[in-house]
C-alpha cells in the first residue's frame, strides 16, 4: 500500500431516481422528472451557518490545497463546488468567490451541505445551506458540466483512489455536453502528485530515480486500426553499454545468499537472511508501503497485491513463518520476470530448507486446503524441467499455486513458465550469483551484517528486457485491456 494522498472527494455521487410529485388527485403523472440547475455563489447561500473564522496558516499551504471543499444534497442530485483556479481553494478568502452548481429532480427548495475549508488549513466545516426553487437557472447547464469535469480531471490527474471511477464520470459528462471525449493529461498528473509526502520518501529510498529512468508510467501511442506494423525483433531496446563490474569488485569474494545461484541472471529479486527478517520486512510494508518494485505503478488505493498473491499461492507468509520459522527455513528469496506486480506477474517464492520434505508437505496440505474450497479448483501432478511438480489452479488463476523441491530449496511459484526458468538455472543456466552487480552489491552490503532485513537486486539484463519493445508493448496492451474491462464494469 502507497501512503496516501490527503484527498478529500469533491463531489457526491448520489443516484438520481425519477421522484414524483406533491401527491394530489387524479391519475399519476408518467415521464422522467425535471431536471433543474442552479448557479449560486457560495457566500450568497442560505442560511449557511457560522462561517469558519481565524488566521491563515500558510505553513499548511500544501495541505490545504489537497483538503478542498464539496457540497452534498439532502435529496437527489449531485452538487459542485467550483473556483477559477483550483489552487486557490488554498486561499481562505478564495471560497467566499467560489460558486455552489447543483443538478437535481426534485421539487421545491433545495437542501444540502457544503464543507469550507478552515482557514488554518486543519480541515472541512460543515454549512447546511437551502436553494430556493425560484434560484434554478436553466442556462446553469453548461456551467454545472464545465465545471463538474473540471473537478473529474482533477480526481483523475492526482490518482486519487478510484481513478477509474471518475475518469467513466468524466466521459460520461464530456457525453452528456456534446464533446469530444479527450484523455487526462498524465503529464499534468505526475507534475500535480510530486509535492507530498510519497515523494518525500521517494526520495530517500531511490525508486523515483528508477521509475524516471525506466519511464515505465509513459504512455506508449496507440495506432490506428489498419496502420502499417514492424516486426518486434527490428526495434531496438536499450542500445547503452553495460558497466564492466569487473574493475569494481577486483579481488573480492563475498558470501552470496544461497539462494542466489538458483534465480535467473535477469530477474528480479529479494533476499531474506532468514524468516524474521522477512516477517520483519512484512511488518514494515504494513507500515509504510509496499517496496520499491511498487513505484512502477503508482496509485493511490491499496490494491491488496501482496495479500493476492499469498491467496494464489496458497502460503502465507506471516504464518508460516511465525509457525516454522528458524526451524524448517535458513533463508528466503522472492523473484519474478517483471514489476508489473499489480496487473499480475509470474513470481516465485524460494525457501532454502533444512527439511524441505517437511516444509512442502505443508504448504501442500495448505494447497489442498485451499482447494477444498473451490469445487473448480483442480490438482495435477507433472514434470516441469525435470522437476517434479504438484500444482493447485482453478480457471480464473485466482488460486495457481505450483510446488517443487529443488535439492534443499522449496519453491512456490505462480506459474509453469517461471518453475521452468528455474529449472533452467539447475540444468546450468546464468544464475543472478554470477552476475557483475550482484557480486558488486552483496560486497557493498554483507550477508549477515547485524542490521539486515533485506537485499533488493534489480540486474541490468533485467532492466534491458523490461524496457525492451516486446515487453512494453505486451505491458501497454495490458494494461489497455484492463482499462476497458473496469469500464465496462463501471457501466454496469
Amino acid at each position: 500500500m502507497r501512503s496516501l494522498p490527503l484527498l478529500v472527494v469533491l463531489i457526491a455521487w448520489l443516484p438520481m431516481p425519477a421522484q414524483e410529485g406533491p401527491a394530489q388527485e387524479g391519475p399519476a403523472q408518467e415521464g422522467p422528472a425535471q431536471e433543474r440547475w442552479f448557479d449560486v455563489p457560495v457566500a450568497e447561500v442560505t442560511p449557511l451557518g457560522e462561517w469558519p473564522t481565524g488566521e491563515t496558516d500558510w505553513r499548511r499551504w500544501a495541505l490545504a490545497r489537497q483538503i478542498r471543499p464539496y457540497a452534498v444534497l439532502e435529496g437527489p442530485g449531485e452538487a459542485v463546488v467550483a473556483v477559477e483556479d483550483a489552487g486557490g481553494f488554498a486561499d481562505p478568502t478564495a471560497m467566499r468567490q467560489a460558486r455552489l452548481l447543483v443538478r437535481t429532480t426534485a421539487n421545491g427548495e433545495v437542501r444540502g451541505r457544503v464543507a469550507v475549508r478552515k482557514p488554518d488549513g486543519s480541515g472541512l466545516v460543515m454549512l447546511p445551506f437551502v436553494l430556493a426553487a425560484g434560484q434554478a437557472r436553466p442556462d446553469a447547464e453548461a456551467r454545472f458540466l464545465r465545471a463538474q469535469q473540471q473537478v473529474l480531471r482533477d480526481l483523475v490527474s492526482a490518482r486519487a483512489a478510484g481513478a477509474a471511477w471518475f475518469r467513466h464520470r468524466l466521459d460520461a459528462s464530456q457525453r452528456a455536453a456534446g464533446q469530444t471525449v479527450d484523455p487526462v493529461d498524465q503529464a499534468t498528473a505526475d507534475a500535480r502528485r510530486r509535492d507530498g509526502l510519497d515523494d518525500t520518501f521517494q526520495l530517500f529510498t531511490g525508486d523515483r530515480a528508477l521509475v524516471e529512468n525506466l519511464q515505465f508510467d509513459r504512455p506508449l501511442a496507440v495506432i490506428e486500426a489498419g496502420a502499417p506494423t514492424v516486426a518486434l525483433s527490428t526495434i531496438d531496446g536499450i542500445t547503452v553499454a553495460a558497466i564492466d563490474w569487473a574493475p569494481l569488485i577486483g579481488d573480492a569474494r563475498p558470501e552470496p545468499d544461497p539462494l542466489a545461484a538458483r534465480i535467473p541472471a535477469d530477474q528480479h529479486a529479494v533476499f531474506f537472511p532468514g524468516f524474521a527478517a522477512l516477517i520483519a520486512a512484512i511488518d514494515e510494508i504494513d507500515r509504510t508501503g509496499t517496496p520499491v518494485l511498487a513505484a512502477f505503478e503508482p496509485h493511490s488505493e491499496d490494491a491488496l497485491t501482496r495479500e493476492s498473491y499469498q491467496r494464489q499461492l496458497c502460503i502465507g507468509l506471516s504464518d508460516l513463518g511465525r509457525r516454522f520459522g528458524a526451524q524448517l527455513v535458513d533463508s528466503v528469496a522472492m523473484t519474478g520476470s517483471d514489476p508489473f506486480l499489480r496487473a499480475g506477474s509470474d513470481v516465485a517464492v524460494l525457501f532454502q530448507a533444512k527439511q524441505p520434505q517437511v516444509l512442502a508437505a505443508y504448504v501442500m496440505a495448505q494447497q489442498a486446503t485451499a482447494a477444498k474450497a473451490r469445487p473448480d479448483a483442480v490438482t495435477t501432478d507433472s514434470d516441469i524441467g525435470g522437476l517434479a511438480v504438484h500444482a493447485v489452479t482453478t480457471p480464473d488463476r485466482s488460486l495457481c499455486s505450483y510446488l517443487a523441491v529443488l535439492d534443499d530449496c522449496v519453491v512456490v511459484a505462480n506459474s509453469p513458465a517461471q518453475l521452468a526458468r528455474l529449472a533452467a538455472v539447475r540444468g546450468g543456466g546464468a544464475a543472478l550469483a554470477t552476475t557483475g552487480e550482484y557480486r558488486f552489491f552483496r560486497d557493498r552490503y554483507r550477508r549477515g551484517a547485524d542490521d539486515e532485513v533485506a537485499l533488493v537486486v534489480v540486474p541490468d539484463d533485467a532492466i534491458r528486457r523490461w524496457c525492451g519493445p516486446r515487453w512494453r508493448i505486451a505491458d501497454s496492451r495490458r494494461t489497455r485491456a484492463a482499462a476497458i474491462l473496469t469500464e465496462i464494469d463501471l457501466r454496469h
